[in-house]
């Protein structure tokens, strides 16, 4: 959902498995976890028609990038993430945003949320019961293997 790029997709969405195709502003109402686009640069998200249709009070985002990396970039380095993509972010997930930097803390909230990281990874789990989207509860990030020790984990390998 990157800003500036047309998507012949918009209007309407095939789900795998679903009857028909959906909407995408239903699906965007509905969005739990929010991967940000293109490293939450300026033009990684849609204010009208993206953000601004994500409102459960459960969402996430999360943003791959490394800061160090991005502030190295050309001549006078990238700005990532963009100051007010991200002030915007933090406001519609009510702090539950993530980036990837290992340097990186989380915040209480997104902790609170059941974000799990380590220096290797960072995990989110979602299950869907009776028709509802719930997160599980993290362990500790000690557990060597924390996938295997949720009942609502199914591997996709």
């Amino acid at each position: 959902m990157e800003g500036g790029k047309p998507n012949p997709y918009f209007d309407e969405i095939r789900v795998p498995g679903g009857k028909a195709p959906l909407p995408a502003w239903d699906l965007l109402r509905r969005t739990v976890f929010y991967k940000v686009g293109h490293h939450c640069s300026h033009n990684a998200t849609l204010k009208k028609g993206g953000l601004d249709l994500m409102n459960r009070d459960d969402l996430v985002a999360f943003i791959p990038l490394d800061q160090e990396t991005a502030r190295n970039q050309g001549t006078r380095g990238w700005e990532m993430p963009a100051p007010a993509l991200f002030k915007a972010l933090k406001s519609r997930t009510n702090e539950r945003v993530v980036i990837s930097d290992v340097r990186e803390e989380r915040t209480a909230k997104a902790q609170a949320a059941g974000i799990l990281s380590t220096q290797t990874y960072v995990d989110y789990f979602l299950v869907r019961t009776h028709g509802v989207t719930t997160t599980v509860p993290t362990r500790s990030n000690r557990d060597p293997n924390p996938r295997l020790n949720y009942p609502g984990y199914i591997s996709q390998s």
